[in-house]
C-alpha cells in the first residue's frame, strides 16, 4: 500500500506515499520526472508530485497496468474489465477501448503511437494510437494480432505468428 521514493546515491527512502488502501499494482513516470502515477487493486489511480503532494486522483476499476504518453498529455490503464482506459489529462476526459479478453499488461512504444497489449489468452494486440494523439479518436480494431506458440521455445527466439 505504501510507495517509497528512494535516493539512489544514499540508498535511503526520502519520501513515502501512502494513500492506497490495497496493493499497488503499477506505477509510471511522467516525462518531466517530477510526477508519477500509481494504480492499485483499491480501484484508484493517483497522480503524485515527487515532493510528496497528491496532485489528482481517479476512481474506477482494479488497475493492472499503467503507462503515460511521451507528451504527458494522456495516460492509459488496464483493468479486469477487458478495457483499455484512455485518460486525456489536458481535457479531463476518459474513454475506453474494448478488448476481447482480460488484459495482463500493456506497453507504449517510444513515441506513444503504438500500444502493445498482452491478453490472458496468450495473444498480443497492437493498437495504433496516432489518430488518438492527433484527433482524440480511438481506434476500433487493433492493427495487428499475434498468437504466442504453445510449444516451448527453442534456443533461438521463435517468431510470433500473426492471426486474423
Amino acid at each position: 500500500n505504501v510507495l517509497h521514493l528512494w535516493d539512489v546515491e544514499t540508498g535511503t527512502s526520502d519520501m513515502t506515499f501512502d494513500k492506497h488502501d490495497d496493493s499497488v499494482t503499477s506505477c509510471a513516470w511522467f516525462p518531466d520526472s517530477e510526477r508519477f502515477v500509481s494504480g492499485s487493486i483499491d480501484k484508484h489511480i493517483y497522480l503524485w508530485s515527487i515532493h510528496g503532494s497528491l496532485v489528482r486522483q481517479w476512481k474506477g476499476s482494479r488497475v493492472h497496468d499503467l503507462a503515460v504518453s511521451r507528451s504527458g498529455k494522456w495516460m492509459v490503464s488496464t483493468s479486469n474489465e477487458k478495457k483499455l482506459h484512455i485518460y486525456d489529462l489536458v481535457n479531463d476526459t476518459e474513454e475506453y477501448i474494448s478488448e476481447t479478453e482480460s488484459i495482463i499488461s500493456l506497453c507504449l512504444s517510444k513515441h506513444s503511437d503504438v500500444l502493445l497489449v498482452n491478453l490472458q489468452n496468450q495473444k498480443i494486440h497492437l493498437w495504433d494510437l496516432t489518430r488518438y494523439a492527433e484527433t482524440r479518436l480511438l481506434p476500433k480494431e487493433p492493427i495487428q494480432r499475434y498468437a504466442i506458440p504453445k510449444q516451448p521455445l527453442s534456443a533461438s527466439l521463435a517468431p510470433l505468428f500473426m492471426t486474423h
